[in-house]
């Protein structure tokens, strides 16, 4: 089972500081009240093996970065880099301020997937 990624807010909660930074209009607000509902991380659990390997890194939190990554044109390394220091990035994908969710290198695969599926389908 996938973990739940809901949990107590602290001082390291991006939403809770970004409420009253980020304005109403704003792209990354739109994105976080619009697209993360679209996905639930149910929807990917039979694609994960329950009783062996390492958790994996949120299927729905890869997903969004790469709406985000394409949206913003920006390189895997780049889209690593701004998942760790871009505030409303964070804000958007959900993370903690002081959150480093993946490594450049998991993005590479699920792009040339994405890219593949979007050549076939």
């Amino acid at each position: 089972m996938l973990k739940n990624p809901e949990g107590q807010a602290s001082f390291f909660d991006a939403s809770y500081i970004c409420e009253t930074l980020i304005p109403s209009d704003s792209y990354y607000r739109k994105f976080k009240e619009i697209v993360s509902p679209l996905m639930d991380e149910l929807d990917f659990e039979t694609m994960y093996c329950q009783d062996n390997g390492r958790p994996p890194i949120s299927p729905k939190l890869l997903a969004m970065v790469l709406l985000l990554q394409f949206h913003k044109n920006l390189s895997d390394r780049e889209m690593e880099r701004a998942c760790m220091y871009d505030i409303e990035i964070k804000y958007a994908l959900g993370l903690k301020l002081n959150e480093r969710p993946f490594d450049h290198s998991s993005l590479g695969d699920l792009g040339i997937v994405w890219w593949i599926t979007a050549k076939v389908g």
